[in-house]
């Protein structure tokens, strides 16, 4: 059992460091490719704090609405990735848990 949650566990973090890895480069490269457009729709985002402005943008429809208009298939694609893998860091720590709870309930883990 503490083989499976250490497991899980190292999922979650491998999930979640994809994801911030995958955020910061579609950041920087719809920055770098379209200055102006991400100067007045993304708040902050040639400074360099972090703001969750700058990762929220990619999540709504108008950032995809552009990027299909501009027809630019690579920030596309990075795009849908940020989206799968935000899904999955918000699935997989308590996927994980679930798994083992019902893995223990039923007496496969003995």
């Amino acid at each position: 059992m503490p083989l499976l949650f250490l497991l899980f566990f190292v999922a979650t973090g491998v999930v979640w460091s994809a994801l911030f890895i995958r955020s910061n480069e579609l950041l920087f490269a719809f920055r770098t490719r379209y200055p102006e457009e991400a100067k007045q729709k993304i708040q902050y985002v040639f400074e360099k704090a972090r703001h969750p402005s700058k990762f929220l943008y990619f999540m709504s429809s108008a950032s995809a609405a552009f990027l299909e208009e501009k027809q630019d298939i690579d920030l596309l694609s990075r795009r849908r990735l940020v989206v799968r893998l935000s899904i999955a860091a918000l699935i997989f720590p308590f996927l994980g848990p679930a798994i083992l709870t019902v893995l223990a309930f039923s007496g496969a883990l003995k």
